[in-house]
This record gives C-alpha cells, structure tokens and sequence, in this order.
C-alpha cells in the first residue's frame, strides 16, 4: 500500500504560537492553510487514491474536505490520526515552553510526566496500527490527514532515529509525506509541497 501522509494547513494556532487545545477551542484552518490544502489537493488529484482517513481535529477534517472536493473521494474519520496528547502544554504560547525548558521535548522518550504528553512509542503504535487497518481493509494507495508530530513519528520509525534528532525531520503544513507499508514502513518521501515554498 501506497499512503499519502498530509500535514493539515496553517491553523490558527500556527499562526497565533501556541500548541492547540483540542478540548477548549480546538483551531481551524486560516484563510492561507485554505490555500496551503487546495495546492496538496492540486497534487493527490493527479494519482489515484482509494480513500482519504482524517484525524478528527476540525483543522485536520477542513484539509480533508479540501482534497476530497478535488479529488470526489470520501472521508472517514481515524481517530487513530488525531493531535498528540498535549497534557498541561495544551493551550500554553510555544515561545514560553521552549524558554522556560529547552529541553521540554525529551518529555516524549524518557520516563516521567512534568507535562503529561503522550509519549513518542505510544504515537508511533497508534499511527501504525492505522497503515495497518487500512492495508488489511485492502487499500493500495490512501490519503492520511494528521499532524506534526503523528507524522514525524512514522518518519522516525522508518529511519530508526528517536529522541531530539526527530526534530530535525520537517514536517511542514499541507506537506506530503509518502511512504510504502505491507509489514514494515519504507520511506518514499517527506514533505512534498510546491518548490516556492522552500526558497
């Protein structure tokens, strides 16, 4: 199986610096991550693609919607895809955090919770167990809609790195990032996106 992963447009919290609150307000795609998802949507309508699985984060369903308007295939909600748990992050200015503690990241590979954020194994078992659910449902070539860090996480995986040289794997809004799955993840392709965007 071909899967298509699709980092969701400029959201509100993208623009705003601080990490989304899915529970409170969760964020909505700004008028330039429109823009961002109808120019992945302008690319995924040039192949063919049997279905489109969306994280269920509003941001991550207007991405969706976006490509399957484009594209005439339908949506079905994963909640596989969904945002990282953020635990007492959610919500706080990004600037901050990075301030306060540089080294907060580490967070997602060592023991210990001063923030509650769900660890980096755990997301990566998740995203997983959704290539697998839709190789074994059949799908030779699927769009996945997520996040930054669900996606960066099958990167990982793929390339066997872990802890802060993950952050040195961008994953950028609407950016696509390809990889092959039958029972391991082979690495195709990251960050796709019109070559404007990285000049």
């Amino acid at each position: 199986m071909l899967a298509y992963f699709i980092r969701h447009g400029e959201s509100e919290t993208n623009v705003s610096g601080h990490f989304p609150d899915d529970y409170l307000k969760s964020p909505h795609l700004t008028e330039k991550g429109k823009r961002q998802a109808e120019e992945a949507a302008d690319m995924i309508s040039k192949i063919n693609i049997d279905i489109i699985f969306s994280s269920p984060m509003p941001r991550a369903v207007e991405t969706s919607q976006i490509l399957s308007e484009k594209t005439g295939v339908k949506i079905t909600i994963d909640q596989l895809l969904k945002e990282v748990e953020l635990g007492n992050l959610k919500g706080k200015r990004t600037s901050e955090i990075f301030t306060s503690d540089p080294d907060w990241f580490n967070e997602y590979f060592v023991e210990g919770n001063r923030y509650g954020i769900e660890k980096y194994d755990k997301i990566q078992e998740r995203m997983i167990h959704s290539l697998q659910n839709a190789r074994d449902a059949g799908y030779k070539s699927a769009v996945f809609v997520s996040h930054l860090e669900p996606i960066r996480s099958l990167v990982a995986a793929a390339m066997g790195i872990g802890g802060q040289a993950v952050r040195k794997v961008k994953i950028y809004n609407a950016s696509i990032t390809i990889f092959k799955y039958e029972y391991s993840i082979e690495l195709y392709a990251v960050n796709v996106r019109p070559l404007r965007d990285y000049i």
